[in-house]
């Protein structure tokens, strides 16, 4: 009988210890694990027969036992291995919902409420994953509602769902593929839905990088009636013998074309014959889950899918291709959304993934539509095939991030044919607009925060990191990304993707290298939280604002575009970072540009639609021709506030480099602007550790300031213009300052007319002249009633010329 501390996580460290602590403490494990290998299941492990139908069974004794059982179950196979056979899963209506448009199967579910804890113990187990029926959205493994635990195991399949090689012709229609023996074995598919190409630039079979081929037949649709909106079509694969497969159904024109361009003949690509098939793991709605030690080295889609889950923690786990291979998920590894609770993403090693291996994902409500005071139509936006939470707050915004009003979901209907759901509100603040297009509604009730940490992320077609969840994301390491490193942000492509959970976000510690072979968001780290509706047209006009933000110690070494790059972010640090060999070719390249960044230059860093920025002690190094800093300020000529502070006396520091400034540089008007509102004061600071000047201005002029001194002690100011008045440079108002001085008198004064102040007698009398020199007044009754020039001397005014004839050249 095993120890019940082995299912009781009573480990301090793990962060879902706590959900399961007291209720596991009173469970009794008087039987032993459920074991499908023993009587009266009998699964073979050798991996010879299907084991589908004595795990199924397996899964349902358990579930049974469960409820005798203090609501648990533990499922340990005995160690050997286990084929099942994926054409056996049953579809799975959702919440009862008969929803067929979705198509989702399971192998083997867990949704019963006798089960409150399950525990999936793999250790020392080999699941090998049969048949074809790669069918969208769908999993091997499904538990909802439930504390969840998955440990340990091996997860592969008998026949790849892909295969990789080397383009040997091109025609009109079609490409030539030669099969790499050293690869997945020869294809048992009948259709391609995705090719990538692999760049032939490195010679370490290792270091070869991916690069999305733009040409991927599964992109989704911007039209939300479209009952399938994820799929346009395959391609037709067929074998011409001696491992040569043709791939035909390209678009003659454009669509060859591009493809001839990116894979040209001796091009090494990867075939995909799936790209949104069964994920091994699906977790919805479970209080806490926890997946470690596991090892997988290929899936149709992801390997974890976890919607709606309260703390997640995922440790130590091994997404790795075979040896030659080139990929393991057709999409990402862990795809994380609408969760509730921390999570921690800890020490995982993540290699070959055809899209994001970590994407972790805020709780929002999409495709909005007004239906009654009470009643709107949406869905959760990560998670297409479950609603939102009954009794999620969350706040309505406009496409412009305005406020709308705040709401709390008091019932969810059944699906519509694009998903959707009949959501019933009520209206917490505010008032429900009645048109809601381009409107998202951000869930405030449940906010997620992350740690993800010590993390090796490699050879990804995509990003390592696509991130709308605020956390600390740090010592991770990422090599060879076609797009960013780490994204925070916005899809490129779809205008249901908003990023609405990114205050606080902590950037430390990670090293990147190659990242950003080819990107839309041309940078290794992005923070993009502001789109201009003219990428897409498709795409609505949306401004978010991402707050605190910090990037620090962070290394990047031969990443072709930006380092990082900043857009709709409030307050931020950018300090210590070391770029290496970045900017090494214009930005764009193969990219699609956008943000008014023109295409020929290069910088470092680029920020637009910012405030608040501080960049502090980068270093850099190898980076010929690039600017430091680029700002942009807003899209299509929009003004923008901007706030940069450069507290740094080692920016720029490195080789072949030069002076740390700002630069706004236009083939028209340039400028950089301080802009404050009302009567508040706009300024510009100038120091060093000698001396500190401020100029400003505010409604009364320009003042120049010493701001060395105690108090700051102004010099001297331009009278605001006026009806009247067109300006006049004065001294200060106790008539101290001089213009010039003893040691470094002005040589001439250039004017067009030189006017004296006048005075009269009494006047004259009663001014004491100050400072060395002789001074000169004029007065304007000094000589005997009459105008004259008069000179300080003695202690009183003499005259020194009284007024005479007019002027005569004659």
């Amino acid at each position: 009988m095993p120890d019940p501390s082995d299912y009781a996580l009573r480990d301090g460290s793990n962060i879902i210890t706590a959900s399961f602590r007291t209720a596991l403490e009173a469970v009794s494990l008087a039987d032993s694990p459920i074991d499908p290998a023993a009587p009266p299941f009998n699964a073979d492990r050798t991996g010879g027969e299907d084991c589908f139908e004595a795990f199924k069974a397996a899964v349902t004794a358990g579930i049974q036992r469960a409820s005798a059982n203090g609501g648990m179950f533990v499922f340990k196979p005995a160690p050997g291995t286990y084929r099942f056979s994926w054409d056996h899963a049953a579809g799975y209506s959702v919440s009862g919902s008969g929803l067929t448009g979705l198509n989702q199967r399971v192998c083997f579910i867990v949704n019963d409420p006798a089960v409150k804890w399950v525990v999936f113990d793999f250790t020392g187990v080999t699941l090998l994953q049969d048949g074809e029926d790669w069918t969208d959205w769908s999993s091997v493994f499904l538990v909802r509602n439930a504390h969840a635990e998955f440990r340990n195991g091996t997860f592969d399949y008998v026949n790849y769902p892909y295969f990789q090689g080397t383009v040997e012709a091109l025609g009109s229609n079609y490409i030539d593929v030669r099969r790499d023996p050293d690869g997945p074995a020869a294809p048992t598919f009948a259709q391609i839905f995705e090719i990538t190409q692999y760049s032939d630039l490195m010679s370490d079979f290792d270091d070869r990088y991916p690069i999305n081929i733009a040409l991927d037949r599964d992109e989704y649709s911007n039209d939300p009636t479209n009952p399938n909106p994820y799929f346009r079509g395959p391609l037709t694969l067929l074998s011409l013998g001696s491992d040569l497969w043709r791939i035909s159904g390209i678009a003659a024109g454009a669509e060859m074309t591009q493809l001839s361009t990116r894979a040209p003949v001796g091009r090494y690509v990867l075939c995909k014959g799936a790209t949104d098939g069964p994920a091994w793991i699906n977790a919805i709605s479970c209080p806490s889950l926890k997946v470690s030690g596991a090892t997988c080295y290929v899936t149709a889609e992801s390997f974890l899918l976890a919607k709606q889950c309260g703390a997640t923690e995922i440790v130590g786990n091994r997404i790795v291709p075979k040896p030659g291979y080139l990929a393991t998920c057709m999409r990402g590894v862990f795809d994380i959304g609408d969760q509730s609770g921390s999570i921690q993403i800890v020490n995982n090693d993540l290699y070959g993934a055809g899209d994001d291996p970590i994407g972790l994902y805020p709780q929002s409500i999409g495709r909005l539509h007004y239906e009654a005071a009470n009643q709107i139509l949406g869905f959760s936006v990560i998670n297409y095939y479950d609603a939102p939470k009954i009794g999620v707050a969350a706040i309505i915004y406009d496409a412009n991030n305005v406020e709308k009003c705040r709401i709390r979901v008091t019932g969810v209907g059944p699906f519509l044919p694009d998903y959707r759901r009949l959501l019933t509100i009520s209206i917490l603040d505010g008032s429900l607009p009645t048109d809601l297009t381009n409107h998202v509604a951000q869930v405030v009730s449940d906010i997620p925060v992350a740690s993800v940490v010590g993390n090796r992320i490699r050879s990804v077609r995509s990003r390592a990191m696509w991130i709308g969840v605020a956390g600390r994301y740090s010592g991770n390491v990422i090599e060879n990304t076609s797009d960013e490193a780490i994204l925070f942000g916005l899809s490129k492509t779809n205008p249901r993707d908003y990023f609405t959970g990114g205050d606080g976000i902590v950037c430390v510690d990670n090293i990147i290298r190659g990242a950003n072979r080819s990107s839309y968001y041309p940078a290794a780290i992005s923070i993009v939280a502001t789109k201009t509706g003219s990428t897409l047209p498709a795409e609505p006009t949306t401004s978010r604002i991402v707050r605190n933000v910090v990037i620090e110690r962070n290394i990047i070494v031969d990443t072709p575009q930006m380092g990082v790059f900043l857009c709709g972010v409030q307050s931020a640090r950018v300090a210590r970072n070391a770029f290496m060999n970045v900017c090494s070719k214009p930005t764009g390249g193969e990219s699609l540009v956008v943000y008014n960044f023109n295409s020929a230059s290069r910088r470092v860093i680029g920020v637009i639609n910012c405030t608040g920025l501080e960049f502090s002690s980068n270093t850099l190094k190898e980076i010929a021709g690039a600017e430091l800093y680029q700002i942009n300020s807003g899209f299509g000529g929009a003004s923008a506030d901007i706030n940069v502070l450069l507290n740094d006396d080692q920016d720029g520091v490195g080789e072949n480099l030069f002076n740390q400034s700002i630069r706004a540089k236009s083939a028209a008007e340039a400028k950089l602007i301080a802009e404050a509102t009302g009567s508040n004061r706009a300024a510009l600071d100038l120091m060093n550790d000698d001396s500190f000047f401020e100029i400003y201005c505010s409604e009364f002029g320009l003042f120049f300031q010493d701001r060395f001194q105690t108090p700051p002690v102004n010099l001297w100011y331009m009278l605001a213009s006026s009806a009247g008045n067109p300006g006049a440079l004065l001294p200060t108002e106790d008539n101290s300052r001089d213009l010039g001085s003893a040691n470094g008198m002005l040589r001439r004064l250039f004017a067009g007319q030189h006017v004296f102040r006048s005075y009269t007698v009494a006047q004259a009398n009663a001014l004491t002249p100050s400072g060395s020199g002789f001074t000169v007044i004029h007065v304007s009754n000094g000589a005997s009633g009459q105008p004259c020039l008069a000179g300080w001397s003695g202690g009183a005014w003499k005259v020194l010329a009284t007024l005479g004839a007019n002027i005569s050249a004659t």
